[in-house]
């Protein structure tokens, strides 16, 4: 059952990529289309990671409160939210630092 949730956001995730590809196939080029096709899989990646770290803090959450215990279901929770905070530092860091490299990286995936 804690399976559906990451289930139905991958599927969210695919017809999002087809809704943008669609959008920008009408008003752009095979240039534009081909970058919405490389930025949709790192975005993939960062959603992938948000997903895991939501459904892996749901269920010890669920599961301290399942055991009435919920002093540690409130750290477990902050924690979950301080590594969610750190992970999206993180990668926004390196998206800054990195933006050049990564505009690189797509561009000698396209040819």
């Amino acid at each position: 059952m804690l399976a559906i949730p990451v289930i139905l956001e991958m599927s969210m995730e695919s017809l999002f990529a087809i809704v943008d590809a669609f959008f920008i196939g009408q008003i752009g080029s095979a240039n534009a289309l081909a970058a919405i096709g490389i930025i949709d899989s790192f975005l993939f990646f960062v959603f992938a990671l948000a997903m895991g770290i939501s459904m892996s803090a749901t269920a010890v959450v669920a599961r301290r409160i399942g055991e009435k215990d919920n002093g540690s279901a409130s750290v477990v929770a902050f924690q979950a939210i301080l590594i969610a905070i750190v992970f999206s530092l993180i990668i926004g860091i390196i998206g800054f630092l990195y933006t050049d490299n990564l505009l690189r990286l797509m561009e000698l995936q396209k040819s």
